[in-house]
Formats: structure tokens, C-alpha cells, sequence
């Protein structure tokens, strides 16, 4: 298979989400699946939570027509899916507790890792001392992963737009990559979900004169994908053997991930529970700092962009593991840095923002 010979099912898989977004739009009304305005919610009117299921029909359905073969293989992949899926839309009808949700994310990164047989073993060579082997800890370790970044995209799924790009160019990112080393059968997959949020993206940002967003992605969504996502970086760990360093799949994953654990640190050291919500995420700073909502959605796509860019050329020029670790924390530090100052680099932000308007005045 290849991307040329499988065109047919993007633009179907882009059509049928389309199609399935509008058709549930009323009846997510009537039976309460929307979201309420209120709170710490920027948007007006009620909005349907439907980007999710639409994706997952579509996915499911287009992916069994294009494998054309006994989807086994793949079964941890839908099997994962499905259970977030139905745990998400329960939660976008009923707000069950952030307890079962985490007992459900643990369940399928177990399905993962004992039924599809997907364990990190080896983070690579991260210190200039050889090859870190993780033995005994490389099931708690995937496990670990899986669910931290399931939630991260849960967590940073706060602004129209923004987390169903981050997924969208990162997907993108492991499309490139694989592609590079070959991995045909990923590459394939991986496009057709891209083309499913692609439809969804169109219904979900913010467009001239739109107060916000025409239907959302959901908890089922975001787990969903979230999950997706884990899968294929860890596929893709498993099947280059060690070609691709593992610290490359960091750098793709780098802002949803970096700011996950500094708003966890946060709130732990706050005494608060770190699955709360808030306004201390990397994009209300840039709201705080007077940057519209799409520009502050853009500004965050184009960092998670770059620094996913960065992380592959690092490592499709042979640059050294260990150097590309250290600046990887180095990014993590910068990011830390910028959170923890957020006054100031909001005063920064607005008088580069004031600058900038006063140069296009004249």
C-alpha cells in the first residue's frame, strides 16, 4: 500500500466525517450531548460534542474497507479506542469521575502492552554512556506513558482548534518519519485518520465572525485520540528497532507533553488535584497577553510544529543522542521558565503586540 494508491479513501474518510458531523448535530442536542457555556468556557452557545464520535465511525469504518484483510493486527489499536470512546461519551453525557477515566486509561494501555505486545524496552542512549535498557521497568514504564499522554491531550484540549492541530501535526510528523524509514503500512493509516481531523478541524476552529466553534472534540475524542497517538509512536519505536532514537519521538510530543507535567507540578505544589482544570495553561498566557484566540491557537501550532521538525532533522542528520536529550531539556527548562514568569512575559508579549500594531499604523 501507498499513499498514492489509497487517495480514494482520504477523501472518502474526509467526506463521510464531514457528513457525520452534520448529521449529529441535532440529535447531540436532544439528547444533552453538548457543551454549556459558563465557567472557564469561552464560548456563548451550546456546542455540540460530536468531533469524536464522528472521527471514530469514520476511522473505523474506511480503515476496515482499505486494510481489506482481518484487522488482528490492529486490534489493541481499535480495541483502546473503543473503550476510551465509550468511556468519553459517557463522560461528555453523565460527568462521571476523573477516577473511573484514569482506571479506564490504565485498562487500555494494559490491553496494549500485553495483547499487542507494545512495550518501550530501550529509551536509548541518553547520557553518552550507551544504551539505556529499562529491564523489568519497561511495562510499568509504556504503561506509564500511555496514560500520561492520554491526558495530556485531554488537558490541552481547552481551545477551538487547538487540540485536535496538535494531534493533526504531530500524526503529520509520524506520517513524515515513518515514511522516512518506510514504515508503509503506518504511513497509510496514519493519513487516514489526518484526513478525518482534518474534516473535524474545519467544523472546529474559529472562523471571521464566529464566536467560537460549531461542534467540539469531546473527552471521547480527545481520550480517543490520545490513545491513537500513543500507539502509533510506540508501533513505530517497535517496528524501526532502534532505528528512529527514541528521544526523537519526544521532541514531536514535546509541548502537550511539557506543558502537562509543569500545570501537574503546579498544581500538586498548590495542594490541588492535578487532573483540575484551570486557566494556567501555556495558551491563556498568550489570551492574558491580549493575542486573539486564533493567533494564540496558531502561535502554539507552529511551536508544537517546529519543535517536532527540529527532533527529526536532529535525527535524520545523525546528530548524537545524547545532545539531542540535552537540548531537549534545555526546551523543557525555557518552557518552565516562560510558565513560572508568566507576568512578565505577558507585559513582554503585550509590548511587542503594541509595537507590532503601532508599525502597522503607519
Amino acid at each position: 500500500m501507498d499513499i498514492a494508491t489509497n487517495i480514494h479513501f482520504y477523501i472518502i474518510i474526509f467526506l463521510f466525517t464531514s457528513f457525520l458531523i452534520k448529521v449529529f448535530r441535532f440529535p447531540a442536542e436532544k439528547i444533552g450531548l453538548i457543551d454549556l457555556p459558563g465557567g472557564r468556557k469561552y464560548h456563548e452557545n451550546a456546542v455540540p460534542l460530536i468531533g469524536g464520535i464522528a472521527i471514530f465511525i469514520a476511522f473505523i469504518s474506511i480503515m476496515s474497507f482499505m486494510i481489506g484483510s482481518p484487522l488482528a493486527e490492529y486490534r489493541g489499536l481499535l480495541l483502546g479506542m473503543g473503550i476510551l470512546f465509550v468511556i468519553g461519551v459517557l463522560d461528555d453525557l453523565y460527568d462521571i469521575s476523573a477516577k473511573l477515566k484514569l482506571i479506564a486509561q490504565f485498562v487500555v494501555a494494559v490491553i496494549m502492552v500485553v495483547w499487542d505486545g507494545q512495550v518501550v524496552t530501550n529509551i536509548g542512549d541518553l547520557f553518552g554512556t550507551g544504551d539505556i535498557f529499562l529491564g523489568s521497568l519497561s511495562i510499568p514504564f509504556t504503561i506509564l506513558c500511555v496514560v500520561g499522554l492520554i491526558n495530556a491531550i485531554n488537558m490541552i484540549d481547552g481551545m477551538d482548534g487547538l487540540a485536535g492541530s496538535i494531534l493533526l501535526s504531530n500524526l503529520v510528523l509520524l506520517a513524515l518519519l515513518s515514511g522516512l524509514v518506510g514504515v508503509t503500512k503506518q504511513t497509510d493509516l496514519l493519513c487516514l485518520l489526518i484526513a478525518a481531523i482534518f474534516a473535524f478541524l474545519i467544523f472546529n476552529f474559529r472562523r471571521r465572525r464566529m464566536l467560537c466553534a460549531t461542534v467540539f472534540l469531546g473527552d471521547a475524542g480527545s481520550m480517543m485520540l490520545g490513545y491513537a497517538l500513543a500507539w502509533f509512536i510506540i508501533d513505530l519505536y517497535c517496528e524501526t528497532n532502534g532505528l528512529v532514537y527514541p528521544v526523537t519521538f519526544a521532541w514531536i510530543l514535546a509541548l502537550p507533553v511539557f506543558d502537562a507535567i509543569i500545570l501537574i507540578l503546579r498544581r500538586t505544589l498548590k495542594r490541588k488535584s492535578p487532573l483540575a482544570a484551570d486557566r494556567e495553561h501555556l495558551h491563556h498566557i498568550f489570551l492574558r497577553a491580549g493575542y486573539s484566540y486564533n493567533m494564540s491557537v496558531n502561535i502554539l501550532i507552529a511551536i508544537n510544529i517546529l519543535l517536532g521538525l527540529m527532533g527529526i532533522m536532529l535525527w535524520y542528520f545523525n546528530v548524537p543522542s545524547p545532545l539531542i536529550f540535552v537540548w531537549l531539556v534545555l526546551i523543557f527548562c525555557v518552557h518552565l521558565f516562560f510558565v513560572m514568569h508568566a507576568w512578565v512575559f505577558m507585559k513582554a508579549l503585550k509590548r511587542l503586540r503594541y509595537w507590532k500594531n503601532s508599525g502597522n499604523s503607519y
